[in-house]
């Protein structure tokens, strides 16, 4: 509405002009992420819906409504710096001694005094190098069908780019080494810090091996979601100016249980020093993770946010960080039937 005042001088725009300021906003400033793939296609429906004028071809929105967990991947490019983490290698049910093996492996390679990486050219001149594929691909129109299907082309080709797939695979490892089982016949496919420097130092090859094909299939079973490579245009901002959501709830006890002890570690790691919290606090630190300075999260919540062990690795650690809660509902019954 505000955009289509300001572009009209009118306090009440026409329709039309409301419709193509709403298009326009939908072009440029929405983004989503879900785990359901269904929820993913509704909501480009919704959009296509919202934004659709008689005449024009609807938006192509596949590089802005994505599939994807959001809060297990990586987030931002320089943590790729930090290796295997040492939490990855934890013994769980059905493990054996490979996890106290390989646990033991990883800690003493992260001691040993690393070989130096030029991280600039190996890893930052890629994400430029596919930041400026992206911004290329960006400004391709979409006023005609057949434009749209060109961008789609040039869109799967981006996807497709040695580059892209080269950065999306080491972060897929790095994540990876939580979810694959620690055992004596999996011992191949696993990775440790030694071996993954060298991957991210370009003096191992990622193609090919056991491991690297194992952490790509993992990678898609878990819907890995790596924010910095999904969006590159807005991490090469420094992150989103806001994100509003609502994050699904489910008590830290209850996590292992529905997703596994991996999935349940993977958080603990991620995000410490947040423990067993409900699963809406890790939300709160990926989403403050992925917002630029002075940028807004806005986000539903337990009352269970504000209180014991969920504050500490949650709302704390947020504060410790700049962040400053500005508004906040202590308590509301949710309408209709859910018990909270």
């Amino acid at each position: 509405t505000e955009l289509a005042k300001i572009r009209t001088g009118e306090d009440q725009p026409s329709p039309s002009a409301f419709r193509e300021a709403i298009r326009d906003v939908i072009h440029n400033c929405i983004y989503g992420v879900d785990l359901n793939p269904l929820a993913v296609e509704l909501a480009k429906v919704a959009l296509w819906l919202e934004a659709h004028n008689p005449g024009e071809p609807l938006h192509f929105l596949d590089h802005k409504i994505k599939c994807g967990d959001a809060i297990v991947g990586v987030a931002h490019l320089n943590e790729l710096k930090n290796g295997i983490a040492n939490e990855a290698f934890k013994k769980f049910p059905g493990d054996d001694n490979t996890a106290r093996t390989l646990a033991k492996r990883n800690k003493d390679e992260k001691k040993q005094k690393q070989v130096g990486l030029d991280f600039e050219k190996q890893v930052v001149g890629r994400v430029d190098e596919v930041n400026t594929a992206f911004n290329n691909f960006d400004k391709l129109p979409e006023n005609s069908p057949e434009e749209i299907e060109v961008k789609q082309k040039v869109y799967n080709s981006f996807s497709s780019s040695k580059n892209l797939l080269r950065l999306k695979t080491l972060a897929d490892i790095q994540t990876a080494q939580f979810f694959i089982p620690k055992t004596i016949d999996q011992r191949d496919q696993l990775v440790t810090e030694s071996t993954y420097r060298d991957m991210l130092g370009g003096t191992k090859s990622i193609k090919g091996s056991r491991a690297v094909t194992k952490s790509s299939k993992v990678a898609r079973e878990k819907q890995l979601f790596h924010w910095f490579l999904e969006f590159p245009e807005i991490f090469a901002n420094g992150g989103f100016n806001c994100i509003l959501g609502n994050p699904p709830f489910l008590g830290g006890q209850k996590l292992s249980g529905t997703y596994g002890h991996d999935y349940l570690e993977w958080l603990k790691s991620t995000f410490a020093p947040a423990g067993s919290v409900d699963v809406v606090t890790y939300f709160y630190r990926r989403i403050f993770d992925l917002i630029c300075d002075h940028g807004f999260q806005a986000l539903l919540a337990t009352n269970t946010i504000a209180q014991g062990s969920a504050r500490e690795g949650g709302l704390a650690v947020i504060q410790e960080n700049k962040g400053t809660i500005i508004f906040a509902i202590r308590s509301m019954k949710w309408p209709g039937l859910a018990a909270v």
